[in-house]
C-alpha cells in the first residue's frame, strides 16, 4: 500500500513530467529527467525504494541533430497499487490504441501542499527570476476544461 509521501509524489508528478506504463497486467511509474535533477531523481526514488529492484542510471544517447543528451531514468515494479492513479490519469484513445494522461476530474482531492510541491519540482519555475516571487508551472499540455479542473483544485 502506498504511503502519503508516495500518494502525493504520484499526484504531483503525473500533473508534471511523470508517467505510467501498462505492462500486461498492471502499471509502472517512470522517471526520467535531466542529469541536472539528480539529486531530485534520487529523492523520488527514495520516496519509492520499495517498489523499485534497480537504482537511477545515467542514459545517453545521441539526439536526431547528433547532440549527446544524458538523462537520468528509473522504473518501478509493475504494481496493482499504481493501477488507481492510472484509472484516475489515464484514458485509453481507442482510435489511436494509445493511453493519454488527462487531469482527473475529482483532482481537487489529491492536491495536498505535498503534491503541489511534487508538481512544482517536476514543472514549475520562478516567473521572473531576481524580479519576482512569482511562480510559473507548465500546463501547456492541459486542455482548457483541465486548467479549470486545476484553478478550482488549488482554491
Amino acid at each position: 500500500m502506498l504511503t502519503q509521501m508516495q500518494t502525493d509524489l504520484l499526484v504531483g508528478t503525473l500533473l508534471g513530467d511523470g508517467n505510467l506504463q501498462f505492462l500486461g497486467q498492471n502499471w509502472r511509474y517512470r522517471v526520467v529527467q535531466k542529469t541536472s535533477h539528480l539529486p531530485y531523481v534520487f529523492h523520488k526514488y527514495e520516496c519509492l525504494k520499495n517498489y523499485v529492484n534497480t537504482p537511477p542510471k545515467i542514459q545517453e544517447f545521441k539526439d536526431k541533430n547528433g547532440k549527446l543528451i544524458s538523462r537520468c531514468v528509473f522504473n518501478t515494479l509493475s504494481n496493482a497499487d499504481f493501477d488507481i492513479f492510472a484509472g484516475l490519469f489515464y484514458k485509453k484513445d481507442i482510435e489511436k490504441n494509445v493511453w493519454v494522461k488527462k487531469v482527473p476530474e475529482d483532482i481537487s482531492k489529491y492536491l495536498t501542499p505535498q503534491a503541489i510541491a511534487f508538481w512544482y519540482m517536476d514543472d514549475g519555475a520562478l516567473k521572473w527570476q531576481g524580479k519576482s516571487n512569482a511562480v510559473r508551472f507548465c500546463t501547456d499540455s492541459f486542455s482548457s476544461e483541465e486548467l479549470i479542473l486545476l484553478q478550482k483544485g488549488t482554491l
